[in-house]
């Protein structure tokens, strides 16, 4: 990051829909948006590696990695845990999961119940309702915590 008001966004080479973030642009911080292989997650703030890692999911995403592929996606989570912040931002809302609006035989208490235990034991699982409001929420928590490492930084400049 070469200033507060400029942030580097690495987009995950494996995204299938990636975010574009185009309608932040011209506001009070300019990004710049690279494309790059992630070990984890699908956005990250660079700080000469990923700091701040956001995965993206959609609904149906989410639903299969709480049943089918649990195993795996807890090894996921688990590593994101290693980063200073790090989010799954779910593109649907919880009410679609509580009125069963979703395929698979996991019941809507096991997946609320699974959710709530995975945001406790790793990461927090935030919903975002749909795409275009995932995309804020992520812009939003990676320019958060980008503005958070620039205080850190001049608090301990500050200290020295």
């Amino acid at each position: 990051m070469k200033n507060e008001a400029e942030i580097t966004i690495l987009v995950d080479t494996r995204e299938q829909l990636p975010y574009d973030f185009a309608r932040f642009v011209g506001g009070e911080i300019d990004i710049i948006l690279k494309s790059a292989t992630l070990p984890e997650g699908d956005y990250a703030i660079d700080m000469g590696q990923p700091w701040a890692i956001v995965e993206r999911k959609s609904l149906s995403d989410l639903i299969t990695c709480l049943s089918g592929e649990r195993d795996r996606f807890e090894r996921e989570l688990f590593r994101l845990r290693a980063y200073p912040h790090a989010w799954v931002i779910v593109e649907g809302n919880l009410d679609q999961i509580v009125l069963g609006q979703y395929r698979s035989q996991m019941s809507a208490m096991a997946v609320v119940a699974t959710i709530a235990a995975f945001s406790v034991r790793y990461i927090p699982i935030l919903f975002a309702g749909n795409r275009e409001t995932a995309e804020m929420l992520t812009w939003q928590l990676l320019c958060k915590a980008a503005r958070e490492v620039c205080k850190m930084a001049k608090m301990a400049k500050c200290l020295k």
